[in-house]
């Protein structure tokens, strides 16, 4: 599975995941919303009924009648407080109504509370009341929620136990549906870089006997040529040299995944050398600062190619170049003294046969190579103009 194949495979599974981790979500708090409501609703209601057969208003205020009790029968669990003392409570359920008393929040209005008491759970709600007598009173109701609290605990540990199950499915799904999207386009990728392969080797041959011939007629003929013939001859060669590298450019890149073989590699040495090796061939100033035995996992020919492209891009825009290199632990600052690019070039620079406004020689396949090498090594590449270009590479 490749890279792109395996952010394919991570995308799917991410979005269907939240998708379903949402739904349970939702569903769970929905749910529990609509059961507190509920409760809410029939608190309010009995309170309020309460309320009415316990508390009758007189001229003077309000007096407590703590003789009605039509609702005795219902079984409906409320009781009547005056400074924390019970004056009023139903014969069943004593016991609770003592718990509940000891443990409820003093002097609170409509307090909705769920209590969970001798193993089973409660809501409280209350009301407080102040008499004629500027005394103050509170009326309290309890609903019975085990089932409740139990149906919630249970809904809630089936959507976590689907989430887990469908957490596998999701991946097998996204790993079937990902290879099947990306058959298509692999199978395209391919047949491009096979006839890319094909066409370069057959373009090779052509290329290399009008060079031949070139050179013959240079050799033998080029003092009988006029200037313009010589002239045109020079560009010829040019040209030739020109398609030459693109096809050799072009080969890299089809060839680029074959046998790209990851190991550890010592970045300082690779880097050191490129640099003798260019300062050997190229008459270039080079100033580093690079820090010894920086170990990346990579592969080294694809890596040496790519700093390679770096210093020949650089010489290629000056008669004098200047560079500097600096390594640090994973990151790489690549810098010349180029013209650079203009400011709207800098998000194609690494585009197929994008060259820019220059009018210097080149395939404009270099950087894109640089860059596809860098995208197989994990490294962010960041590029600015910085008296020339700077290249800011950095490896994970």
């Amino acid at each position: 599975m490749n890279h792109k194949q395996i952010r394919l495979y991570l995308l799917f599974a991410a979005g269907i995941f939240l998708l379903l981790v949402t739904f349970s979500i939702i569903t769970y708090i929905s749910t529990a919303s609509s059961i507190q409501y509920q409760l809410k609703l029939k608190s309010d209601h009995i309170l309020s009924t309460e309320y009415k057969e316990h508390f009758i208003q007189q001229k003077d205020g309000v007096h407590l009648n703590l003789n009605n009790d039509s609702q005795e029968s219902s079984h409906q669990i409320y009781y009547i407080t005056d400074n924390n003392r019970i004056i009023k409570q139903p014969e069943f359920n004593q016991n609770l109504v003592q718990h509940i008393n000891t443990k409820i929040k003093r002097n609170k209005e409509y307090l909705h509370h769920y209590m969970n008491i001798q193993d089973g759970h409660y809501y409280v709600s209350s009301k407080q009341v102040k008499l004629y007598n500027d005394k103050t009173v509170f009326i309290y109701t309890v609903l019975e929620t085990t089932e409740s609290y139990h149906g919630l605990s249970q809904l809630k540990n089936v959507l976590i136990g689907l989430t887990v199950i469908y957490i596998f499915l999701i991946l097998l799904m996204t790993h079937f549906f990902s290879k099947k999207a990306m058959a298509p386009l692999e199978y395209a990728v391919q047949r491009q870089k096979q006839f890319v392969q094909d066409a370069s080797h057959e373009l090779k041959t052509p290329i290399a006997v009008v060079k031949a011939g070139t050179e013959v007629i240079e050799q033998f003929d080029g003092d009988k040529l006029s200037d313009v013939g010589q002239e045109m001859l020079g560009d010829i060669k040019s040209e030739l040299n020109h398609m030459n590298a693109l096809i050799n450019d072009l080969l890299s890149l089809t060839r680029l995944e074959k046998d790209m073989v990851m190991e550890d590699v010592d970045l300082s040495s690779l880097v050191t050398e490129r640099i003798q090796h260019f300062q050997k061939t190229h008459q270039l100033t080079v100033t580093s600062d690079i820090a010894t035995h920086i170990q990346i996992k990579g592969n080294a020919v694809a890596l040496k190619q790519a700093v390679s492209i770096l210093f020949e891009n650089a010489v290629k825009y000056v008669e004098q170049p200047i560079i500097n290199i600096q390594l640090n632990e994973h990151k790489l600052i690549f810098s010349d003294n180029g013209p650079g690019v203009q400011s709207e070039d800098l998000s194609h620079l690494f585009e197929r046969f994008y060259r820019g406004n220059t009018s210097k020689e080149g395939s404009g396949i270099g950087l894109a190579l640089f860059k596809e090498i860098m995208d197989y090594h994990h490294a962010d590449v960041k590029v600015k103009n910085d008296k020339g270009l700077k290249f800011i590479i950095t490896f994970k």
